[in-house]
């Protein structure tokens, strides 16, 4: 499961880019919801928040480091807890869209764009970075939480050989 949700990750990711970058690049940015949502193309050679611009390969080697890290945790430590799982596929499948774009690219398509008042608008956005946050938040609530707690065995799972009377 948490592979396929990655992989979902990954492709809706990139198809929502390439119809940015098809959509979006020859015309004016696009209203959605005016004065909240609006749909504008930008191309960001750094981190979050265009953090570290120009320093793509750095950013390349980390984003593998990171999806490494997260693969490695998952299968040795989340293998019990589904929300868990799902917060560490969320981010490898946000980080592998990331990724994709700055090897193909050199940097990453950004296109949603939320001005939060009349004179804020959040740093503008995609898919991969929306299911990179929402995983880290809900990894965080369950770690915070508690509830990575290694769970009891089922009812139908025998007790192991020094358990029995």
């Amino acid at each position: 499961m948490p592979f396929a949700l990655a992989a979902a990750v990954l492709l809706l990711d990139q198809a929502t880019k390439l119809g940015a970058l098809d959509g979006l690049a020859s015309r004016s940015p696009v209203a959605l919801i005016p004065s909240l949502l609006t749909l504008r193309l930008r191309y960001n050679t750094g981190a979050a928040f265009g953090l570290m611009g120009g320093s793509s390969l750095l950013l390349v080697v980390l984003a593998v480091l990171v999806i490494v890290l997260l693969v490695t945790f998952g299968h040795r430590t989340a293998l019990h807890c589904r929300p868990l799982l799902v917060g560490i596929a969320l981010q490898i499948g946000g980080a592998a869209g990331n990724l994709v774009d700055r090897v193909r690219l050199g940097h990453v398509v950004d296109f949603i764009d939320v001005r939060l008042t009349p004179t804020y608008t959040w740093p503008t956005f995609n898919v991969a970075d929306m299911a990179i946050c929402c995983g880290a938040g809900l990894m965080a609530y369950v770690l915070f939480t508690g509830q990575a707690e290694e769970r009891p065995a089922a009812p139908d799972t025998p007790a192991p050989a020094g358990d029995r009377q």
